[in-house]
């Protein structure tokens, strides 16, 4: 297993593709990957890293987040700074994603119904959800508080459309300094 970070490299060059082949790295055997400041064109191979546990796709200009659907190992993910994700079903594809423990969706375009799927909020179908980041979005609602999970330490929501009366969640722990690398 290994670990592979190329965050901000190719800061410089836009309209490229990712490939593993450039770095020899078996795409099965990455466990890590940080591609955070990459404007890829395609990032779709990523879809290949089964046995991913922690990735960073943080600042790349991402439109959809569809690579991640079959990616079932990951439990530390980052994905903030991708305002250009627009489709409410991208989001729902996290809800596969159930191993997760730290969730990083800062400075997105998260909305109320992009985090709402079926009958039941996206934190939901996360029940080992430690750390979440969704500040800087554009919630309306502060209702999906009350879904998350019971074992959640941290919670960073500040910069949406809606006002905490912290009192009423004595389990949560704000704090939007919540960095998730």
């Amino acid at each position: 297993m290994c670990e592979l970070d190329i965050s901000k490299i190719y800061e410089y060059e836009s309209n490229i593709g990712l490939d593993f082949a450039t770095f020899d790295v078996n795409p099965k055997k990455l466990i890590s990957l940080n591609v955070e400041g990459n404007d890829f064109n395609n990032i779709e191979v990523i879809s290949q890293c089964y046995n991913l546990r922690k990735l960073n796709v943080s600042m790349c200009n991402l439109t959809t987040i569809s690579f991640l659907e079959n990616l079932k190992q990951l439990e530390e993910l980052n994905i903030s700074f991708n305002e250009e994700i627009v489709q409410e079903a991208d989001y729902h594809i996290l809800k596969n994603l159930n191993k997760l423990r730290k969730l990083n969706m800062a400075f997105g375009n998260v909305s109320d119904r992009s985090i709402f799927f079926k009958d039941k909020y996206l934190f939901e179908y996360m029940p080992q959800l430690e750390y979440l980041n969704v500040r800087d979005n554009k919630l309306y609602s502060s209702d999906f508080l009350n879904k998350l999970p019971s074992n959640i330490k941290s919670i960073g929501c500040r910069d949406n459309y809606f006002t905490i009366e912290q009192e009423n969640y004595p389990n949560l722990v704000f704090n939007d300094h919540v960095l998730i690398d």
